[in-house]
């Protein structure tokens, strides 16, 4: 569980699936995220605008705009630029494929919760904010 002052890490949950992003959204909500969530790529773009998420999960096939044109939006805006993003897909997406997109991770769907909750702990940790989950 995070403390009070990590209780600030924003993390945005840019999925699709109904069923998964509330998965997702309640378990980091359980570790003490402040959880936002976009259901298209047009609502994750506008959540960005809005408030600068420390970390991004990113579906890469949403309606809309897809996940490759909001990572290519967050990676161009001087603003957003360096925010980790977790690229989730059920595609056979390759970290070959994001090339020239920045630092990203790429997790495969199903998603496991623990694998997830270490990869935002790394992710949080690369961008030099210290947290134990």
């Amino acid at each position: 569980m995070l403390d009070e002052a990590q209780a600030r890490v924003a993390v945005l949950i840019a999925e699709d699936d109904p069923g998964l992003r509330a998965m997702l959204g309640t378990a980091l909500t359980l570790e003490g995220f402040a959880v936002q969530e976009a259901a298209n790529g047009a609502e994750a773009l506008s959540a960005v605008r809005r408030r600068k998420p420390d970390v991004v999960l990113l579906d890469l096939v949403m309606p809309w705009v897809n996940g490759l044109e909001v990572l290519t939006a967050i990676r161009m805006d001087p603003a957003t630029e360096d925010v980790p993003v977790i690229v989730m897909t059920g595609t056979p997406a390759q970290p070959h494929d994001l090339r020239g997109l920045g630092p990203v991770d790429l997790m495969h769907k199903p998603i496991e919760i623990e694998a997830l909750l270490a990869r935002v702990a790394a992710a949080l940790r690369r961008s030099r904010k210290t947290l134990e989950i």
